[in-house]
């Protein structure tokens, strides 16, 4: 199971939260709701280097992350990067070949640092409304967004989702299966 920590978490509850984690830990470089952000917060690097104190496992950064320079300079200081909002959106504007070309540039720029892996998490956030918005942000962005990380030549693909995610959807389950994913993992224990 990833755990997640946000910027709000004490540090007092760390150990708590990422008791029973495994895989990799997620933190949340900024409160407020996930999307791409113009600028990294300051304080990042000396969090990232806090949490490595306290935690035995690799930390991966996301939320807010949305070019590939913001991409190189998290990849400076955390294990892994994570790239939702900004690629959904690229995908949606672009298609699969312009998501492709935006996730060939991430990995351009974390080659650099030799970061050699890209998590992808996104979701459709708030309320999805009808079904058909759903399958089309969760399920078919999934599948598209995985095409794009093969094309890009992403050496290895890890759906993350929340664990109850795949129970009851079968869609979902199966642009996974389709997609030819390395491995999925669950993500969930946020604060």
């Amino acid at each position: 199971l990833i755990r997640l920590l946000a910027p709000t978490t004490a540090e007092e509850r760390v150990a708590e939260v990422v008791r029973g984690g495994a895989g990799f830990l997620y933190y949340i470089s900024r409160t407020g709701v996930t999307g791409a952000r113009s600028e990294l917060r300051s304080e990042l690097a000396a969090e990232v280097d806090r949490i490595r104190e306290r935690v035995g496992l690799p930390v991966a950064v996301g939320f807010g992350i949305s070019s590939p320079e913001q991409a190189r300079e998290v990849a400076g200081v955390a294990d892994g990067v994570v790239v939702g909002s900004a690629l959904i959106q690229t995908l949606d504007a672009e298609g699969v070949e312009g998501a492709a070309r935006f996730v060939a540039s991430l990995r351009s720029a974390m080659d650099e640092l030799g970061a050699d892996t890209v998590f992808h998490c996104a979701a459709l956030p708030g309320v999805w409304g009808p079904r058909e918005r759903y399958e089309r942000a969760n399920v078919a962005a999934t599948h598209h967004v995985i095409e794009a990380c093969r094309a890009a030549g992403v050496p290895r693909l890890v759906a993350v989702t929340p664990p109850k995610a795949l129970d009851g959807n079968a869609a979902l389950a199966a642009a996974l299966l389709i997609a030819d994913v390395d491995e999925v993992i669950a993500v969930g224990g946020a604060q």
